[in-house]
Order: structure tokens, then C-alpha cells, then sequence
């Protein structure tokens, strides 16, 4: 009450001073930020003490989870004054040593350091008025989610495209219909997507100028690593440059953190993950891409400690997205749904932590504007999807399972960038399933920007658009885990939905045949005066794509660009035109 009445006071004699009280209250909080340390501006960033951690400070719960010990989080209103928080932390001893304003997040230092103590010391933090949330600072064994030893390693390099039965270094591309969602590129904006993984190589040549940095801290703190650069390329490699491979979004800049510990850290707090999720919306990021998680140092389901390092995850990581959403902030988070148990044994999604671990029951929102479902509808958890062949998909023997999986994507024998010589590999993991779906989030949301997260995140993980669905592993491990059917997220079909939200658009379909059966290529051109769309004939002779309503000339071009038909056509709102048949 005291400090209200003092700023109150200053800021009276500004106004009679000719302040006006806005700039007056500015400027005293800046001032009092200068004498107290408490930070002012939204800008405000400090993480650095994150490398300063070390695993002596962390008290394990058991071999996969724990807490820091003397150290708390507290998320406090953005209202609250610099001298409200400077009384705050020194009433109840505590020292600031980091913090993200824009979040509205501090993290403090105290003298307790048991759990219950730790516990007692939050929950009477949170009697103040300013505190939003406080609670301990949980330590999980995370890793990087792939099987480094990829069976399908040595299989021969392929550039033939072949949807209707994907196969080669493309299958990941051509099962999730890259090509014919690429046949939009025209309605595509430029948009940021984050990537919070291990290190990154800048130089690669398919991702030569697509990397950031969210600020200067952290491009000196990156180590170019394989994994952070193959799920790099995977998103967002340049297409057209001759060489490599086309990641699914090219339209694209990858805000990038490196969250990995160091060489002998066996801890790794969550905050590097937090900040790392942070930094990237702040910069600008609408989707962010995590594939990490900690169910692989899992050694059973039924772990306690676990269970508390996931209750203290999930509050943490759901109350910054809160923040943030309350803020204005819109985005969507990517998260593999994690490749087992030490013993590659699939269990439920949940216990890979980080955002993996909101749900209904752990979701935390900080703010009167952001609702639990608002949080729930802006996180999407990928499992990995195995090739069949033949059009048909399972979901890998290894993929988390549970009701918190919302979609899947190819996740075996991913062909993709590697920072070892600047070459490519495979790699296989549900971290090779979530950069495909984050790709296919940022294409659809660069074609519709006025959609919200939850709108797109809907569109994405919709069974009505897909055209595959994959089926569960045909020999569970644990019977009382949930196995269920996924869409297999589908590039085209996502893109066309964002696409159809407020816009008149029809489809047009068709077919080439040749005399011996069905054509296996081709393209299709739409010319209204001196504007020309073209479109993809895959490889089974079918075409199918949506364009504004209005009057076309429609053309279609055999393999070797040779006109097979063309007539006039008119496109009408929601309607269905067919092309028909055209023999070669």
C-alpha cells in the first residue's frame, strides 16, 4: 500500500511538473528498475543463469526426474508495480536471478530447498495478490527423439515422386502431399517458425539464410548438432537450389534455440525449454517445434517422483502460454509424442513432459482472458508413422501412444538434412514426425494468416483432412494404454482448408489415361487473362485441386509437356467440375 501511495505521490508532482502521467509513471518505474534491479520493460530477457545450474543443485526425485533445490518460478500480474515485486521478493528473502517479461515470469532464489519446503514457500506467494502462480523448478532427464540406428539406412536415392504409393528418399514428402500443397505457393506468406532443439548448422547449403537467432546470446550459446539440423531441414531446406532435399515449408524463417546440455550435464532444467518456447514467440514464431521429451529415461510408468515433475511441468509451461496468449501472442505448439521407455516400449504421451503434459486436468491459465480449452486447442502432440506401402500406414513400434496424441506423420527413415561434412541421412523418431506436421502448420497458416491457432491446429489434425489414417501398432505392449486411429497429417488437404475459410473457391478434378492404362505424370495449367495457375498430375494420372471461383481455360500437359486437352471451364463456389477423362 505504501509504495502505491508513494508512486501515486511522485507521479502527482511529474503531472504538475508537466509530465504527463503515462510517461510519468514510465519513467518512475524506470528509474525504480534502475535502483532495485527489478526489470521494467516487456523487452526484458535473462536467462543466462539457466547455464549456471548444475546437476549437484538438482535433488532427484528417482533416476528421471527432480528439482532444484533453493530455487522457485513465479509468474506475477503485468500490472503489478516495480516496487509491489521488489517488496515481494524482499519481504519474503528472495533474490531475482532471472527472468522473461514478456511472460511475465521470474525465477527466484530462497533458503528452503526440501520439496515441502519449496511447496510451503509457493503457496504463500501465491496469497499475495500479485502472484499469479509459484512453484519449484523441476529437472527432467530430456533427450533428442530418434533412432540414430535407421534399418532403412542404405536403401538407393530416389527423385521420382510417387503419392499413390510413397516410397525412396521422397516417401515422407510424397505420403503427406507435399507437392500438390506447394501448388499454392502463390497465396503463401513469409512466416516464423521455432525450432528448440540441439544445435543448429547454419552453412548447410539447404538451410544457407533461413536460421536466426532470437537474440545474440543465444547464436554464440549454438553448437551445430546433427539432430537440430536434420528436424531443420525437415521443416524448412530450400527448395530450388539444386541440390539435397525441399523441406515441407520453404516460405520460411526458423528462429532458432539450442536447449542441449552441456557434454557431461545428466540434468537439464525446464526452463531451458521454457525461455527457449518464450524467446521464439517473442521473435515472432507461430509455430515452435519440440522434439524432445523425457519418457526414453522413463525406467517405469508408474514413477512418483515423475508423476511430480510432471505436475510442475505442466503448470509452468501452460501458465507462460496463458501469459503470452493474454498478451496477444497467437501460436501453435509442436511436440513429439516421444518413442518409449528405456525400453522402447510405447507408453501414454503424457509422460514426456514439457507440453506434452497439459491436459484438462494439468492445464493452468494466469489470466481472466485465456480459458484451459484456449491453451489445450494451441498444443498438437505427433506421433511417428510407418510406411506399408501401398498408400497404407501404422504407427511406428516405438510412438507414445495415450488421448493426448493428436496426429501423425512419417517417421521412419526421414531423409533429411545432417551438419556431419554438410551432407543428408535418415533419420527415424517421432522427432522426425514433428517438424513434418510444424511444416504443414506454417503452410497453412502462411496461406490463411487471419486464422487463429486453434482454427489452424483444427484444420491440421482434422480426419477430414486427411486421406490416410493410421492404424494402431498391431501388438500393444500395455493393454490399458489408449490405442487409437490417427489422421495422417495431409500438406494439401490443410492448405486447401485454411484456404476455403473466407474465400469463394471451387474444385476441379480429373484423370489422364494413356493407351496401356493410367498416365503416371503431367500438369495442369488454369489461364484467366494474364494470370496462370498450374497443378500437379501425380503419379497415379489423377489431379485434384481448388481455385477461385471465376472462368478458366484449363489445359492439361502429358510427362513431356505436350498439350493433351484444353476448354473452358467455370468455377463455382463449393461446386465440384470434372475435367474427365483425357486419353494420351
Amino acid at each position: 500500500m505504501l509504495s502505491r501511495i508513494f508512486s501515486l505521490i511522485v507521479s502527482a508532482v511529474m503531472v504538475i511538473a508537466g509530465i504527463p502521467s503515462q510517461a510519468a509513471n514510465t519513467l518512475w518505474n524506470g528509474i525504480l528498475g534502475a535502483l532495485t534491479g527489478i526489470p521494467v520493460s516487456e523487452d526484458s530477457v535473462k536467462d543466462g543463469f539457466i547455464e549456471r545450474l548444475k546437476d549437484s543443485d538438482v535433488i532427484p526425485f528417482d533416476s528421471s526426474a527432480g528439482y532444484y533445490k533453493n530455487l522457485l518460478t513465479v509468474f506475477i500480474d503485468e500490472n503489478a508495480t516495480v516496487l509491489e515485486k521488489y517488496s515481494l521478493f524482499a519481504d519474503n528473502s528472495l533474490a531475482l536471478i532471472g527472468w522473461f517479461c514478456a511472460a511475465d515470469l521470474y525465477v527466484v532464489s530462497c533458503a528452503e530447498s526440501e520439496l515441502s519446503e519449496l511447496e510451503a514457500k509457493s503457496k504463500k506467494l501465491e496469497e499475495n495478490e500479485i502472484v499469479l502462480y509459484a512453484g519449484p523448478v523441476t529437472a527432467i532427464k530430456n533427450t533428442v527423439q530418434y533412432t540414430p540406428d535407421d534399418p532403412f539406412a542404405s536403401q538407393e536415392e530416389s527423385d521420382y515422386w510417387t503419392e499413390s504409393d510413397p516410397w525412396g528418399d521422397n516417401w515422407w514428402l510424397e505420403a503427406i502431399d507435399a507437392r500438390q500443397a506447394w501448388d499454392y505457393s502463390e497465396y503463401f506468406g513469409k512466416i516464423s517458425i521455432g525450432v528448440v532443439d540441439s544445435g543448429f548448422e547454419t552453412q548447410h547449403p539447404d538451410l544457407a539464410g533461413k536460421i536466426v537467432f532470437p537474440s545474440k546470446a543465444e547464436e554464440r550459446r549454438n553448437i551445430p548438432s546433427s539432430h537440430g539440423t536434420h528436424v531443420a531441414g525437415i521443416i524448412g531446406a530450400n527448395h530450388n537450389n539444386g541440390q539435397g532435399i525441399a523441406g515441407v515449408c520453404d516460405n520460411s524463417t526458423l528462429v532458432c534455440v539450442d536447449w542441449s546440455p552441456d557434454d557431461f550435464q545428466l540434468w537439464i532444467p525446464d526452463l531451458h525449454i521454457l525461455f527457449g518456447f518464450c524467446q521464439t514467440v517473442k521473435s515472432g514464431a507461430k509455430v515452435i517445434n519440440f522434439s524432445l521429451g523425457a519418457s526414453s529415461n522413463i525406467p517405469e510408468n508408474e514413477s512418483e517422483g515423475m508423476k511430480i515433475g510432471m505436475r510442475f511441468e505442466a503448470a509452468i509451461h501452460s501458465a507462460a502460454m496463458s501469459s503470452l496468449l493474454a498478451k496477444g501472442y497467437d501460436f501453435v505448439v509442436v511436440q513429439s509424442a516421444g518413442n518409449g521407455n528405456e525400453f522402447s516400449q510405447p507408453i501414454d504421451s503424457y509422460y514426456n513432459g514439457s507440453f506434452c503434459s497439459i491436459n484438462e486436468k494439468t492445464a493452468l491459465s494466469i489470466s481472466s482472458k485465456v480459458s484451459k480449452q484456449d491453451i489445450l486447442d494451441r498444443i498438437i502432440v505427433v506421433a511417428a508413422a510407418d510406411n506399408d506401402y501401398h498408400g497404407r500406414y501404422s504407427a511406428a513400434w516405438y510412438s507414445n501412444v495415450g488421448d493426448g496424441v493428436c496426429v501423425a506423420a512419417p517417421g521412419m527413415s526421414v531423409y533429411s538434412t545432417d551438419y556431419a561434412d554438410m551432407e543428408y541421412s535418415y533419420k527415424s523418431g517421432t522427432s522426425m514426425a514433428a517438424p513434418v506436421v510444424t511444416g504443414v502448420v506454417a503452410l497453412a497458416w502462411s496461406a490463411a494468416p487471419q486464422l487463429s491457432g486453434a482454427q489452424i491446429k483444427k484444420i491440421v489434425c482434422s480426419f477430414e483432412n486427411t486421406d490416410s489414417v493410421v492404424n494402431p501398432c498391431s501388438d500393444p505392449t500395455f493393454a490399458q494404454l489408449v490405442y487409437k486411429d490417427l489422421p495422417l497429417v495431409n500438406a494439401k488437404l490443410a492448405v486447401e482448408a485454411a484456404l476455403m475459410q473466407g474465400n469463394d473457391m471451387g474444385r476441379i478434378c480429373g484423370r489422364i489415361n494413356d493407351s496401356y492404362g493410367v498416365a503416371s505424370s503431367g500438369r495442369v495449367t488454369l489461364a484467366q487473362g494474364e494470370t496462370v495457375r498450374e497443378y500437379t498430375v501425380i503419379d497415379d494420372g489423377s489431379f485434384d485441386f481448388i481455385a477461385p471461383c471465376g472462368e478458366y481455360v484449363i489445359t492439361v500437359y502429358d510427362g513431356n509437356s505436350e498439350e493433351l486437352s484444353s476448354q473452358t471451364i467455370t468455377v463455382e463456389k463449393n461446386a465440384l467440375y470434372d475435367a474427365g477423362v483425357i486419353v494420351e
